[in-house]
């Protein structure tokens, strides 16, 4: 319990955090981090194309146990894949695009997010994957600045596949409840944030065009 205390924590200071500095302290919208309803008919057709790829490729090497054993997993990477979608793509770009442009700030997000896995024992080709995978990501949302064209679908997928075919990770099914209101909690802040947003003047920095929320 105490263990998921910590894990639920980091997630929702990941999200919130992110959420707070954008809208609240530099006044810009929430389409900045890819919340918006802006290309959404595009971004979701390219977000299902790269997931059935993705699906396409990871699936046939997957074996899947009892539903018992596969749903938490499913949980956490849709909890998790919101998280990683919010802060190391949307977020981090928001912050290093007006410093140095599109293509660092792209670079500096994949290489933070394979530095986020050091410590799980990785060895180094696998980092350069992590790496490779991250700049594939960030470039999705970096074309499209909606962030569902990477969750919920592909990025939880990626992850869900990912942790399935390792099984090293083996949780209970009343786990499912702590990373659905772990989740909510989530949701619940961008919808305050969007509230917030809407009581204010907005400036916009790094994407161009205005664009009303869709959460969750």
């Amino acid at each position: 319990m105490g263990l998921f205390a910590f894990f639920a924590a980091g997630l929702l200071l990941g999200v919130l955090g992110p959420l707070a500095h954008v809208t609240w302290l530099q006044g810009r919208s929430l389409a900045d981090l890819g919340l918006t309803r802006a290309r959404l008919p595009a971004t979701m057709a390219l977000a299902l194309v790269l997931a059935a790829a993705q699906a396409a490729i990871t699936f046939p090497m997957v074996r899947f146990g009892a539903p018992t054993e596969w749903l938490p997993l499913l949980a956490l990477a849709i909890t998790v894949g919101f998280f990683e979608a919010i802060f190391f793509r949307a977020y981090l770009v928001a912050v290093f695009e007006p410093m140095f442009g599109l293509v660092p700030a792209v670079a500096i997000a994949a290489g933070l997010y394979a530095a986020y896995h050091v410590g799980y024992g990785m060895a180094v080709d696998e980092m350069l994957f992590l790496a490779g995978l991250g700049l594939v990501y960030t470039i999705a949302f970096a074309v499209t600045r909606n962030l569902f064209v990477l969750w919920p679908l592909l990025t939880p997928l990626g992850s869900f596949f990912s942790t399935v075919r390792g099984g090293e990770i083996t949780m209970p099914m009343i786990s499912i409840l702590g990373f659905v209101d772990v989740l909510a909690v989530m949701c619940a802040a961008a919808y305050l944030a969007w509230r917030w947003t809407r009581r204010r003047p907005v400036t916009r920095v790094a994407t161009p065009e205005p664009a009303d929320l869709l959460v969750c």
